[in-house]
């Protein structure tokens, strides 16, 4: 079993070779930068999957680094024994003979464009104070950043025109040039930042080229798995990190597997956890989610019970045309990670991807998304009615304010029952005037829910939910949980601390349909 560190957090190639840390070799995307020949590649790419380290190592590989004494630096035992090294001296002939130029966008997260426009002059400034007299290799990082940022905050046109200015200085008709590589989560059309980039080359995600450089195959992670002595953990891997396609080339996440590995080879968990979701703050998966009218919704259903859907794809995008189709945001949602395509077709002159969620960690954060969106509608409904009904026997009130609720969420449900209860337990926390109790034993038995009034002249509340796959249940259902009451004698408890009026409520959920039936013992 290796006892060599994971690299959580580390993005520079050297500070992962000089630990040295645990590395996974992706030396020989430098082979095929140099094979292929582009002039400009753009790489997008999901956060996360390597790709400022991937910027790093070609770094690295290329720049001649001048030290302070004047003495070039060799930057040769890097890449010892890595599969750039073993490729051939045709490739080992272009290490440290480039002056690189490498910046990174990901800081232009400021409030306005002012602010931001210093931010990128100064990262620029850092790079320019290390010039040489020959062709430079510039690498951009996270281009996108600024653009969504300043989408987000409301100076977008700005930071476009600024963009589309700096690129076109850098790449365009440029002899200085001897090739650049730039990384983005999004592919943003030519038209915005790009124009007239002829010898712009887009690598994006539905392409096989360059695939196996971003992210972990298979076999590195079968691999990874083997060196940390947790092979058996393999499946639930699988299921919770892998799941993407760059191209047709199946790939994990790289930063949930490495964290995974960390947690579980230092005892921190015995479970998976939804590493990536905390990494963002998952804003277009809640833009989809509060915009989403029925059909919408029930795609999204769908999605989280393991279907798919069809959705025609458009690469070349603008922030600006995020909100101006739901295609859009669907599009935004596949080239960020969040869904995944199985299946592609062309028909006239669009291509069509049949999409589903990647794996369990996305499906999370669908999940936990519609939750606290759903916990937020909760407060647009005045429960009053449903409190009346509740203390007065009316299941007419009880029902027309759950179904109502309901009608307009999305779900969800891995177990429907446990989201019932807490779904009731939610709104009951408000009711007032009651001590609440979930699954306490009473009698021969635990009801679901038992509310306790402070004032024994008040009704107290047993609460049993039921629920069934078909409408033309939902009556047996709301009976089965009168008669589970009756014959468990849930009642005994209260009876005996002096309550002289039990009120019991069987309710029995459908899909989003709810139907009550009421008993009362005095």
């Amino acid at each position: 079993m290796l006892k060599m560190p994971l690299p959580i957090g580390i993005e520079f190639y050297k500070d992962m070779k000089n630990k040295p840390y645990f590395y996974v070799d992706k030396t020989l995307l430098i082979k095929d930068l140099l094979d292929k020949g582009g002039k400009v590649n753009l790489f997008t790419r999901l956060r996360r999957f390597g790709k400022t380290l991937a910027l790093s190592m070609i770094r690295t590989f290329f720049e001649q680094e001048i030290g302070q004494d004047g003495i070039v630096i060799d930057n040769h035992h890097y890449f010892r024994g890595t599969k750039i090294e073993q490729a051939g001296q045709t490739y080992i002939d272009h290490m440290g003979q480039y002056p690189v130029i490498s910046l990174s966008l990901k800081s232009a997260k400021q409030p306005d464009f002012t602010m931001a426009y210093e931010s990128l002059v100064d990262e620029m400034i850092k790079e320019y104070n290390r010039h040489h007299q020959k062709n430079v290799i510039i690498l951009l990082d996270e281009y996108d950043v600024p653009l969504e940022n300043s989408y987000f905050r409301g100076f977008y046109d700005e930071m476009i025109d600024f963009i589309r200015s700096l690129f076109e200085s850098a790449w365009k008709t440029n002899d200085a040039l001897e090739f650049a590589v730039v990384t983005g989560c999004l592919r943003i059309s030519r038209e915005s930042i790009f124009t007239g980039l002829n010898n712009l080359k887009m690598v994006s995600i539905l392409d096989e080229s360059f695939a196996e450089f971003f992210g972990f195959t298979p076999q590195e992670v079968q691999k990874t798995l083997d060196d940390y002595g947790i092979r058996d953990r393999e499946e639930e891997v699988k299921q919770w990190y892998d799941g993407y396609l760059f191209g047709h080339t199946e790939v994990y996440n790289p930063w949930s597997v490495i964290n995974y590995v960390e947690d579980i080879i230092s005892k921190n968990t015995e479970y998976p956890k939804p590493y990536w979701s905390n990494t963002s703050s998952n804003s277009i998966v809640r833009e989809l989610v509060d915009g989403a009218d029925d059909s919408v919704k029930t795609e999204i259903e769908q999605l989280i019970a393991g279907g798919s859907v069809e959705k025609p794809v458009h690469e070349e995008i603008t922030y600006g045309e995020m909100h101006k189709s739901q295609d859009n945001l669907w599009n935004f949602l596949f080239f960020t990670g969040y869904l995944k395509a199985v299946s592609r077709r062309f028909a006239s002159d669009t291509i069509y991807l049949t999409l589903t969620l990647p794996n369990d960690e996305i499906r999370y954060i669908y999940r936990n998304t519609i939750r606290e969106w759903f916990e937020e509608r909760k407060k647009d409904y005045n429960p009053t009615a449903f409190y009346e009904g509740m203390r007065t026997g009316d299941c007419e009130k009880i029902e027309e304010f759950i179904n109502h609720q309901l009608s307009g969420s999305i779900s969800y449900f891995d177990s429907a029952e446990n989201f019932y209860h807490g779904y009731l337990l939610g709104i009951l926390g408000g009711i007032g005037g009651y001590q609440i109790y979930s699954n306490r034993e009473q009698g021969n038995g635990r009801p679901d829910l038992a509310l306790e009034p402070h004032n024994p002249r008040v009704a107290a509340i047993i609460i049993e939910i039921k629920h069934v796959q078909k409408f033309s249940q939902m009556e047996a259902g709301c009976e089965q949980a009168l008669q589970q009451m009756e014959e468990k004698n849930y009642a005994a408890k209260l009876l005996d601390e002096g309550y002289k009026t039990i009120f019991q409520y069987g309710f029995c959920f459908c899909k989003k349909s709810c139907m009550v039936k009421f008993s009362e013992l005095q």
